[in-house]
C-alpha cells in the first residue's frame, strides 16, 4: 500500500480598493517581480519566488511559492561547538559565505483565489508552511512596501476563520457589550447578506473603516440577527469582540482575533495525485466555505 501524504491549508482574505478585474493577480505578480523581502518571525524572512497562472477553472488566479530563509549577521559573533566557546579569529577567517546566499531554505505553496480574493496556503512547518498568524504578518509587511502602496493603495489582510466563529462569540450566556470593526469589503461579496450595500455606503462617504459599539448597562443584551450578520461581515474584514459573563458569572471578553483559523486537511497518494492537485482540492473546499457564508446560506 502506498504511503499517504497529509496536507493542511489555512487562508487569509485580502482586499484592494478599487479592485478592477485582474487586480489581485497583478498584486501577487508585483510582489514576485519586485522581490520584496520581509521578516516573518525571528530571523526568518521570505519573498514570493514563483508564480504560475491557475489552470483550475473553478479557481481562477495563480499558484505560487513563498520562499523563506534564515537571515543573519555574518559579522556577528560565532560559536564553536567543539570548544563550547566563541569562535576564534583563525576559525572565522576560514568562513566564506557569499552575500547572496542564505541558509535553511523552505518553500510555502499558496493559491490565490482571485474571485474570492483569498490566499490559501500550506500551514505545516515540515512542508515549508506558515501558521495563519505568520502569513498574515508577512503579507501585511510586504503589502506595506512603498511600491505596493503607490500602485495598489492600502491592502488589508485578515485570517479566515471557521463559519462557526462568530456564533461562538454570541453564545456567551450574558452579553453586555458588542464591538464591531470592519474595513471596507469588496462589492458583491455579500449579495446574500443584509449588509451587501455596506461597501457602497462606505465608499460613497470615502470611509475605509466602520465601527459599531452597543452596550447594555444592567439587563442582558439580546443581539439581533442584523447585528450578528454585520459581525459576520466584520469577521472577514476586521474583528468582533463580545464582552459579558460566562456560566460561572465570571466577566469574560471574546474576540475573533483569538479565534482559531479555518483549517482544511486531506490525505493523498503522491503516486496518483500531484501536490498541486491536492492543494487545489483543499483550496476549492475553502472557497466553498467562504462563498456559502457570504451568501448567508
Amino acid at each position: 500500500m502506498s504511503r499517504q501524504s497529509v496536507v493542511r491549508m489555512s487562508a487569509v482574505n485580502i482586499s484592494v480598493h478599487p479592485h478592477p478585474d485582474g487586480v489581485y493577480e497583478q498584486l501577487v505578480r508585483h510582489l514576485h517581480r519586485k522581490r520584496i523581502v520581509r521578516a516573518i518571525h525571528g530571523n526568518r524572512s521570505g519573498l514570493v519566488t514563483q508564480v504560475w497562472r491557475s489552470t483550475d477553472k473553478e479557481l481562477p488566479g495563480v499558484y505560487g511559492v513563498i520562499t523563506t530563509f534564515v537571515d543573519f549577521d555574518k559579522e556577528g559573533p560565532w560559536f564553536d561547538l567543539a570548544t563550547a566557546e566563541a569562535a576564534s579569529e583563525d576559525e572565522l577567517n576560514k568562513v566564506e559565505v557569499p552575500d547572496n546566499l542564505r541558509p535553511d531554505m523552505k518553500q510555502c505553496h499558496f493559491i490565490l483565489d482571485e474571485k474570492n480574493h483569498v490566499i490559501s496556503f500550506v500551514m505545516d512547518p515540515a512542508k515549508g508552511g506558515m501558521s495563519a498568524n505568520l502569513m498574515e504578518k508577512f503579507l501585511e509587511r510586504v503589502f506595506s512596501d512603498p511600491s505596493v502602496l503607490s500602485k495598489f493603495g492600502r491592502v488589508s489582510v485578515h485570517i479566515v476563520h471557521p463559519e462557526r466563529s462568530v456564533d461562538e462569540l454570541f453564545n456567551l450566556p450574558k452579553i453586555r457589550e458588542v464591538f464591531i470593526r470592519a474595513n471596507r469589503p469588496n462589492v458583491g461579496d455579500y449579495d446574500g447578506n443584509p449588509f451587501k450595500h455596506l461597501k457602497e455606503w462606505m465608499s460613497d462617504q470615502n470611509v475605509n473603516t466602520f465601527e459599531q459599539k452597543i452596550t447594555a448597562d444592567e439587563s442582558d443584551m439580546q443581539p439581533s440577527e442584523e447585528t450578528i450578520n454585520l459581525a459576520r461581515v466584520a469577521d472577514e474584514n476586521g474583528f468582533v469582540t463580545v464582552a459579558g459573563r460566562d456560566n460561572f458569572n465570571q466577566a469574560i471578553k471574546l474576540s475573533t482575533k483569538d479565534s482559531a483559523p479555518l483549517v482544511e486537511q486531506d490525505n493523498y497518494n503522491p503516486k496518483t495525485t500531484t501536490q498541486m492537485d491536492a492543494l487545489y482540492f483543499l483550496a476549492r473546499r475553502i472557497a466553498e466555505s467562504i462563498t456559502r457564508r457570504r451568501r448567508g446560506n
